[in-house]
């Protein structure tokens, strides 16, 4: 977890005369330490010079070249010339751009001054992409607008509307259509899309309650781009043209155990509730935690607020320490003071919670239990985006991308903290990836800096 300390140490290994083994090894090393901590430019730097080194059985060329257009992609900043993947970042921005015609005029102009560079058949295919995504013109979103789902179904729909509009602002030559579906209205999803065909879409958002989903991707249509607003549970296997998008917390799980690995941490407790959330939540965490290289030394499941103090003391083995306590007064006959022991084979913590509520009352017991010196990371579902939230200080916690910088369009800034915020981010989403349908399922590892993250088509 010292980086400085690591980099002075490979610096010092990598040398002229360092065998060739030696400095792959350090690449690999470099590369694996800048996706921890995402530091995008020093992942291009060494997948680079892993990529001209050329290939090796454990990392291919194939490899490197996908881990140099995956960092590049992700560096937004203007990139000097001198850098030696410039022409890649070029590319990438071409790749990205909003309307699929300018795309595609973009990646021509790219392929004209780079004929012989190793990314020209990546460009001709998104290029060919592009084109098709230029022709997408009546996307219908079907969310519920109606029932208990209302309230979830129309910030999604905002988002989308407040996206629609942006667009056909700043593109007034080639404007589209946009049908709002009511999801409540059918009772199959057969007949929701039929709906959505007789209005001539050509791409369908939604739906968005996984059941809804399930029984869509079941059905294995394929007459027009699909992009579902949730992941079918249980899983289905995805057609060639649908995209399956989810604010997952499950995601955000396998995000915090990378970057608790990247920041020094190696023996985790795990805090999380009763139940199959919770299950759900520790199995994602736990897969990448020790995938990377943690280990879990003990975990606190709690259920009722009134168990939240008992499972910590067990977790933390403060009852050990408290049998100690009491077996050194029964010595004395004057007053003896003590204060507690937690275990000290634990060097980071892992809060699990459904809500704010729970991690407000859970981090001030972490402290008062003789914890509150080790860092604690939380998924995002312990921040309501209110302000009475002192009792999360110092919590390490991820956030979506627009709550650190540009707001989406549509969310005014008084309206950041809203509980639907999230909900209209990922709606301003859905529109950004349906504008790009035929881009992201072209099997070009492109990806898109979304307001909810950096979102990239997996294998499945």
């Amino acid at each position: 977890g010292d980086e400085d300390s690591a980099a002075e140490l490979m610096a010092s290994l990598n040398t002229a005369s360092a065998p060739e083994a030696l400095r792959r090894e350090l690449l690999l090393i470099a590369l694996r330490t800048a996706r921890l901590s995402g530091d995008r430019r020093q992942a291009a730097d060494s997948a680079l010079a892993l990529y001209r080194m050329g290939g090796h059985s454990d990392f291919s060329a194939d490899d490197a070249e996908q881990a140099l257009w995956s960092a590049v992609q992700g560096i937004s900043a203007p990139v000097s010339r001198e850098t030696g993947w410039h022409s890649w970042w070029t590319l990438a921005q071409a790749a990205r751009l909003d309307d699929g015609a300018d795309a595609a005029v973009a990646i021509a102009q790219w392929l004209a001054a780079n004929g012989d560079h190793p990314a020209v058949a990546r460009a001709q295919s998104i290029e060919r992409a592009s084109l098709a995504d230029a022709a997408l013109a009546r996307p219908a979103v079907l969310v519920p607008m109606s029932g208990p789902l209302a309230r979830a179904g129309n910030a999604v729909a905002s988002g989308t509307l407040a996206a629609y509009y942006a667009h056909n602002q700043a593109n007034p030559q080639r404007p589209q259509q946009i049908f709002l579906i009511d999801s409540r209205r059918y009772n199959r999803m057969e007949d929701a899309y039929a709906a959505a065909l007789a209005e001539q879409s050509d791409l369908l958002i939604g739906p968005l309650g996984k059941l809804q989903v399930s029984e869509l991707l079941g059905a294995g249509f394929s007459d027009i781009p699909l992009l579902t607003l949730n992941r079918p549970d249980p899983l289905v296997a995805a057609t060639s043209m649908s995209l399956q998008l989810s604010l997952a917390p499950e995601d955000e799980a396998a995000l915090i155990a990378r970057r608790a690995f990247a920041a020094g941490g190696r023996s985790a407790l795990l805090v999380r509730p009763e139940g199959d959330w919770g299950d759900r939540m520790e199995a994602a965490l736990l897969a990448d935690w020790r995938d990377v290289g943690g280990q879990l030394r003990s975990r606190a499941v709690f259920s009722q607020p009134s168990g939240y103090s008992s499972a910590l003391q067990t977790a933390l083995k403060l009852d050990a320490s408290t049998i100690r306590q009491r077996d050194i007064r029964k010595l004395f006959t004057d007053p003896v003071e003590s204060v507690g022991q937690r275990r000290a084979d634990i060097d980071v913590i892992f809060l699990l919670t459904r809500n704010a509520e729970e991690a407000r009352a859970l981090k001030p017991l972490i402290n008062y239990h003789y914890a509150g010196d080790l860092p604690v990371y939380a998924l995002s579902t312990a921040d309501d985006g209110g302000t009475g939230n002192r009792d999360l200080n110092g919590l390490r916690l991820p956030v979506m991308p627009w709550r650190l910088g540009t707001l989406p369009p549509g969310i005014a800034e008084g309206e950041s903290a809203a509980a639907s915020a999230p909900l209209h981010a990922l709606g301003v989403d859905a529109w950004a990836l349906g504008q790009r349908a035929y881009r992201l399922a072209s099997g070009t590892g492109l990806e898109h800096g979304g307001y909810t993250g950096q979102l990239r088509v997996g294998p499945n």
